[in-house]
């Protein structure tokens, strides 16, 4: 009997930063995690941009990383696809580049994948190629049900091609703060970072408008006064991988100034640091008004044991169930319902316990990278055909 040839899958992301990286966007990360867990099962190519120490060619079991310089990144790719003739070829976040793909080989799979209504925006006359990017791709693969309902809300043809796959988190890096030894680790942490007695609120995330922190800081003062003890610690910056500080991240200390001693600015800080951060604290904040598509910190604090109060924006009311694992806010009524839940969940040490056990569950159930690989392994046997 002949043996079944492998798939080849070429995975193109944005160019921006390299896979894989501490200091790279959400987009990155995914597809780090993503490949590594499909790797028993398709040969996988990454392209990514190069960058000082990371060969520019890499390869370690099933995964080949292809790196160009920035100059010449989209060249390269598509030279290299002519080289490598994959069995499919999948495109991150980035609708133009399908265009540019599909045009060279036609007859070639082309699929995007979605993370984000970013790259949806009609913005320095790109709705053209966003039109089109779309239209050619053979299937778009998005990131949650809210984000497939706005791609059809914009763009109606792309119905039939949308697929639905929610993303994950690695247990073994973000690991529930209720086992007996990683309390006495959180513990320990507390101390050595002087936070021994503390109760610590953490947001962590990009520091721009739509993620609202500053309705955090607009009703952390009310909070403080009956809990004088507690600390808030905003975690990020406006850039990935920069502290270049913005108009908004200025208005941000002057709020958080007021309260020196209550709050703390922690700045870009690298991913693999994360975990120590969820596993002290005692609630995350996760305020977004804007249209997040899903949101990855909210996966991570669950896995991390930490009881959730978030704004029911976008698809985060698909990952954060109401009194379950954490609390949905009303937008229109963001700050009081925000005050109410922190001072809440302060006061309720059970609660929190409650709240971070369920959300433990609930990733290992539906919310870790072998679940999303598992999915997306699915979802090639079914639409793509090179299996």
């Amino acid at each position: 009997m002949e043996k079944m040839k492998t798939p080849r899958i070429t995975i193109v992301t944005p160019g921006t930063f390299t896979v894989p990286s501490n200091v790279s966007s959400s987009v990155e990360r995914v597809v780090d995690a993503l490949s590594s867990n499909m790797k028993d099962d398709i040969k996988i190519v990454i392209f990514s941009k190069r960058s000082k120490g990371f060969a520019g060619y890499a390869r370690k079991n099933n995964i080949t990383h292809i790196r160009p310089h920035s100059k010449v990144y989209k060249a390269s790719v598509r030279r290299w696809i002519n080289r490598l003739r994959p069995d499919l070829i999948q495109v991150e976040n980035r609708p133009a580049n399908v265009i540019r793909i599909k045009n060279r080989y036609p007859h070639l799979p082309v699929w995007l994948s979605l993370h984000s209504v970013t790259f949806l925006e009609s913005t320095k006359g790109l709705g053209r190629q966003i039109f089109r990017g779309l239209l050619m791709a053979d299937k778009i693969v998005v990131n949650s049900e809210f984000l497939k309902q706005e791609v059809t809300r914009r763009y109606p043809f792309c119905c039939e091609k949308l697929l639905v796959n929610h993303l994950g988190t690695d247990e073994q890096l973000f690991v529930s703060q209720w086992s007996p030894p990683m309390q006495q680790e959180r513990e320990r942490l507390k101390i050595s970072m002087g936070y021994e007695n503390k109760q610590i609120v953490v947001y962590a995330g990009r520091l721009i408008r739509i993620k609202g922190v500053h309705h955090l800081l607009n009703v952390w003062a009310e909070v403080v006064k009956q809990y004088p003890q507690a600390i808030l610690l905003i975690i990020g910056s406006a850039y990935y991988g920069s502290n270049r500080v913005t108009p908004y991240v200025k208005s941000l200390h002057r709020l958080g100034n007021v309260l020196p001693h209550n709050v703390r600015f922690i700045s870009f800080t690298p991913y693999y640091r994360m975990p120590e951060w969820y596993r002290i604290a005692d609630v995350a904040v996760v305020p977004s008004i804007g249209q997040e598509a899903f949101g990855l910190v909210n996966v991570e604090a669950m896995a991390s044991g930490v009881p959730i109060i978030a704004g029911d924006a976008g698809g985060i009311h698909e990952i954060i169930e109401h009194g379950e694992n954490g609390y949905l806010l009303k937008l229109n009524s963001i700050e009081n319902e925000l005050q109410l839940r922190l001072l809440e969940l302060l006061g309720d040490a059970s609660k929190r316990q409650q709240f971070g056990e369920n959300g433990v569950r609930i990733v290992r159930e539906k919310f870790t990278w072998e679940k999303v690989a598992e999915r997306q392994m699915e979802l090639y046997r079914r639409f793509a055909q090179i299996f």
